[in-house]
């Protein structure tokens, strides 16, 4: 699976310019100010084009069964595969009896991340059997299975850990929060010889249909290239992650973008993109 730092292409629902217009105006300038390329997905039931747009793998495109249990009952936010057909790079891919949702497949290249609720949403194959499919199907040497945050319906590894190389994370501080949980999360991703590196984390009460929001949720940053957008909610953390960010990353332009609006739907900006290498020159999609 081909890592952020090596993609130039973005694509999106053709409903977040509609739903989110000032986030849009702001965040499709700084993409195109970076010469990455802009594609919108038409036919879309929802916003968060992550979810059910394929992975890469090399050359090659992999889609997952979406089939997430949260939509359950809410089939009218449920898109489908088809809609892949209008991107022209997109049209051949390769299509994995898993169900698996791409915000829950993080990667580094070697390393492929992603929650233990790929089990529950599987339960009818083997958990070493789906260790070893994702493993191939995604390229990776090894696949990272991190435990769920608890009370999070979601369950996506991007909201909880990112790669900013093939050996270092950064993971969300549950240090006031939940700390049995946090070690757990980092016992394990030391177990697999990653260095970690603890990113501000804030947990907001508000639920809406059901969905907490993920306003404070930082580590859900967009990164295309060598442009990373962190979110922002107007809290001092803020310059935090920011900070973190170039500190550790020098060479990339590191900017920030007010998510909040779109945080309280329960997700941030990293949910919103699917990312890809495609070499094609930039373009307003």
């Amino acid at each position: 699976m081909i890592t952020d730092w090596e993609t130039d292409t973005a694509v999106f629902s053709d409903l977040l310019p509609g739903q989110f217009p000032q986030l849009w105006k702001r965040l499709s300038g700084l993409l195109r100010e970076h010469g990455t390329t802009i594609h919108l997905v038409c036919g879309c039931r929802d916003v968060w084009a992550r979810d059910f747009l394929p992975v890469q793998v090399g050359n090659e495109f992999v889609t997952f069964r979406y089939a997430p249990d949260y939509l359950r009952g809410y089939d009218h936010l449920r898109t489908e595969e088809s809609v892949c057909d209008a991107v022209p790079f997109l049209k051949a891919r390769h299509c994995s009896d898993l169900i698996i949702d791409g915000g829950n497949l993080v990667s580094s290249g070697p390393v492929v991340a992603v929650t233990d609720k790929v089990y529950r949403e599987n339960p009818g194959q083997g958990r070493e059997d789906i260790r070893k499919k994702l493993s191939q199907l995604l390229g990776a040497r090894s696949c990272v299975v991190l435990p769920k945050e608890p009370g999070d319906p979601i369950g996506h590894s991007d909201g909880l850990v990112r790669f900013l190389d093939e050996r270092t994370v950064v993971t969300n501080d549950y240090a006031d929060i939940d700390p049995g949980y946090g070690q757990r999360v980092t016992a394990v991703l030391a177990r697999h010889g990653l260095d970690v590196v603890k990113f501000p984390y804030s947990v907001s009460t508000t639920v809406t249909e059901g969905i907490p929001s993920a306003v404070g949720n930082w580590v859900n940053f967009l990164r295309v290239g060598n442009l990373i957008v962190v979110p922002e909610f107007g809290l001092a953390a803020d310059r935090t992650a920011i900070a973190i960010l170039r500190d550790r990353l020098p060479n990339c332009s590191v900017v920030s973008l007010d998510a909040t609006d779109l945080a309280c739907r329960g997700g941030v900006l990293n949910c919103v993109v699917a990312t890809y290498r495609t070499g094609c020159p930039a373009s307003a999609g």
